[in-house]
Parts: structure tokens; C-alpha cells; sequence
């Protein structure tokens, strides 16, 4: 990907898994409809996302870990027929540990 975000923006590769919403008996509650991913791993970083720690400066995320978002923020950009999504590091909830893990539209 040629593409470097600003700021405190970061760029992610959402899931292709979207996991449909599903009544207690399993049934499909949103059939057609398309939901949008709420996961995904980052790609790039911009240069302003940073923590200090006793005198260290280090990136807050980590590229390649897999972070939770809020479903519909953001942006999304099209480069070289690949689909990411370009948000501010506010909009990201948290990393998950386990990378295998359902993220569902609540």
C-alpha cells in the first residue's frame, strides 16, 4: 500500500468477516443487509501516534495487531482495488488478544 496517513489517523484492513446478526433460534435478523466490519488489522500508523514513558517515545499501536472500532466511523479508501478504512486513534476501542475472535454489531 503506498499510502501514509497524517496526524494521529490510522489505517486498517477491515475484516472480511461480518457476522450476521442471528435471533436466540439462529435465524438471520438482518438478511440482505449489508454490516459493515467492526474489526480489523492496521496497516499504517501516522507519525503523531505516540506514548511517552519515562523519557521513552513509542508507537501506541503496533502494526499488524488486530483492534476493535465503532461500526460506520471513519472512512473508507479504495488503493490498487483493496478496501482499508482510515480513522483517528480516539476511534479505536481496543487491540484484541485473541486474533480469532467474533467481533458482532451489538
Amino acid at each position: 500500500m503506498n499510502f501514509e496517513p497524517l496526524g494521529d489517523r490510522v489505517v486498517i484492513r477491515p475484516d472480511e468477516k461480518v457476522y450476521a446478526e442471528k435471533s436466540a433460534g439462529g435465524i438471520d435478523l438482518l438478511e440482505g443487509e449489508d454490516k459493515e466490519a467492526q474489526s480489523g488489522v492496521i496497516v499504517a500508523i501516522g507519525g503523531s501516534i505516540e506514548i511517552c514513558t519515562e523519557g521513552k517515545i513509542y508507537n501506541a499501536y503496533l502494526m499488524g495487531r488486530r483492534v476493535v472500532y465503532s461500526p460506520w466511523t471513519g472512512f473508507a479508501i479504495t488503493i490498487g482495488g483493496e478496501t482499508f478504512k482510515i480513522l483517528n486513534e480516539s476511534e479505536i476501542m481496543g487491540i484484541l488478544t485473541d486474533q480469532e475472535v467474533q467481533v458482532e454489531v451489538a
